[in-house]
């Protein structure tokens, strides 16, 4: 799994905090210089997902989040919910939080204000 093998498991916890999708994933390989999974839910909507594994473990953390953020757009209308995830609390239904790396923490971020919302995996409790 991308970075370490709580990585992924990380970021899939803000997913089912925020929506009930089966989610699996098996392990892929890319290159020797990544770490990587193929992600999927119902085998309807499949993905590779890769990370630097020289990447500090905050970076990890937010390169897996955005590339999960955008396999998930992709997958959620299939499962009849908006193309948005995760939404944004202080402006719902107008954008999705960003993930960002700052120092040794990766956190979910309002682009619009730059405002931290929640860290990666703690999204349910923001």
């Amino acid at each position: 799994m991308p970075g370490s093998p709580s990585t992924l498991s990380v970021v899939l916890q803000d997913v089912i905090a925020t929506y009930p999708l089966p989610v699996s994933t098996e392990p892929a390989r890319f290159d020797d210089s990544t770490e990587s999974v193929w992600i999927s839910t119902d085998g309807v909507s499949k993905a590779g997902i890769t990370v630097d594994s020289a990447l500090s473990l905050a970076d990890r953390l937010a390169h897996t989040a955005d590339a999960v953020a955008d396999w998930l757009v992709e997958c959620l209308p299939t499962a009849g919910y908006p193309a948005l995830w995760p939404i944004c609390p202080l402006h719902p239904n107008t954008h999705p939080l960003e993930a960002r790396a700052d120092h040794s923490t990766a956190a979910w971020i309002c682009p619009k204000t730059n405002e931290p919302v929640a860290r990666v995996g703690e999204l349910s409790q923001a």
